[in-house]
């Protein structure tokens, strides 16, 4: 299922940039951890966070003793107008749910006992994504 915020303010948000944002997350400490860490700046979709959530579980399920941390939650709407209107007569309507990712930001965390499978699963999570990523061992 599609992640979405279950109540907001206004439906409708101003664009906003997404040049410099800063790190965030994973500023605790603990063995067997392992990161999913974003190279560049952009945007992640809601389609994008729920396919990297189906497939970290897919992979570990059968496993004993994980946790799965996500970081991030899509808290904006994106709009878009039907192809071929005339300009004017307002916002378009919603199209999709997104959150900015920073340089360096954590997208989400594995803590799990074994090493090995938890890199494969952030792996086969890294490709679904629309940014660049690398994992981070600590």
């Amino acid at each position: 299922m599609l992640q979405q915020p279950k109540k907001v303010k206004f439906n409708k948000h101003h664009k906003n940039r997404t040049k410099s944002l800063k790190d965030f997350g994973d500023s605790f400490l603990v063995q067997n951890k392992i990161s999913l860490i974003s190279r560049q700046c952009g945007i992640l979709k809601s389609f994008e966070i729920s396919a990297v959530k189906k497939i970290i579980s897919n992979v570990i399920k059968k496993k004993k003793y994980h946790k799965i941390i996500l970081y991030v939650f899509p808290h904006f709407p994106k709009t878009k107008k039907p192809v071929e209107t005339r300009m004017g007569k307002g916002k378009g309507l919603l199209d999709f749910w997104f959150t900015k990712v920073g340089k360096g930001g954590t997208i989400c965390t594995i803590i799990s006992l074994e090493k090995k499978t938890a890199s494969v699963a952030l792996k086969n999570a890294s490709k679904r994504l629309s940014l660049k990523t690398f994992l981070r061992e600590n």
